[in-house]
Parts: structure tokens; C-alpha cells; sequence
């Protein structure tokens, strides 16, 4: 039994505690402030990839988040969030082909991430919108 485990037992009153349910109300009582705690979505979007995480560890520990999420998020909708909360290197990037669930947006960025380890891509230079890119080549008429 952990030292927390024997503090809260020894406090227990024996006088008070007389049944299961004695037992579980003076549980639940001390140990409340848990479900005051829960996550939301807003502290799930406000959620950032620190400067040293890897893309990997920043979804893993956003995933574990979300875990704690009453009621729990579908996966549509969580990958949605994952995708609007991306900097912008990732999100101009991904947008295009939108993965189709949790696991495969997360194989992505891993990917983008290795092509910027490697020199593939550069992290600063974020691709031209797509209206630079596919925009009117054409002359202007002259009028």
C-alpha cells in the first residue's frame, strides 16, 4: 500500500465507515476534484507541438489528452481538430490530401517531419497558398 493509500485509510473514521457504500461515498468525496479536472475540447485546441517534441511525441501526448474527454471525441472529429491545430508548415501540407483518421494523419507528419530532417523540405518556407500557385498566368487584356 503506496504512503497516500495508508494516510487516507488511517484517516478513515471507523464509526463512519460501516458499509461498502460508507466506504465508496468517502471515496468519492475525497477524490472529487478529479472529475472538476476533466479536459475540454478548447484545452484540446489550444494544445501546441513544443519546440524539441517530435511530431510523434506531440501526438502521442495529444492523443492521451483526448482520452480524457467526456464524452469521448469520434475519430472524424478528431482528426479535424489535429488538423486545424497543426503550424502552418504541416496544415498547408496535409490540407490537400486530408487523411482519413487519427493514425494516418500522424504517419504523415512523421513523414514531413523525416523529409525536413533529410533536407527534403524546409521548415521555414511554407508552400505558396494555392491561389499563388495555381492562380491566372495570363497576360491581362489591355483595354
Amino acid at each position: 500500500m503506496t504512503e497516500a493509500a495508508q494516510k487516507w485509510y488511517m484517516s478513515l473514521d471507523s464509526a463512519r465507515i460501516r458499509t461498502f457504500h460508507d466506504l465508496a461515498y468517502a471515496f468519492i468525496q475525497q477524490y472529487s476534484y478529479n472529475s472538476d479536472m476533466v479536459p475540454d475540447r478548447e484545452q484540446l485546441r489550444a494544445m501546441t507541438q513544443g519546440v524539441k517534441e517530435t511530431f510523434m511525441e506531440y501526438a502521442q501526448r495529444w492523443r492521451g489528452f483526448v482520452a480524457q474527454i467526456v464524452p469521448p471525441l469520434e475519430d472524424k472529429e478528431l482528426t479535424r481538430i489535429f488538423l486545424k491545430i497543426f503550424s502552418p508548415f504541416y496544415y498547408e501540407r496535409m490540407i490537400a490530401s486530408a487523411p482519413g483518421n487519427f493514425a494516418e494523419m500522424v504517419r504523415m507528419g512523421m513523414r514531413l517531419e523525416e523529409g525536413v530532417r533529410e533536407g527534403h523540405l524546409g521548415k521555414e518556407s511554407a508552400p505558396a497558398s494555392s491561389a499563388k500557385r495555381f492562380g491566372n498566368n495570363y497576360p491581362k487584356k489591355k483595354e
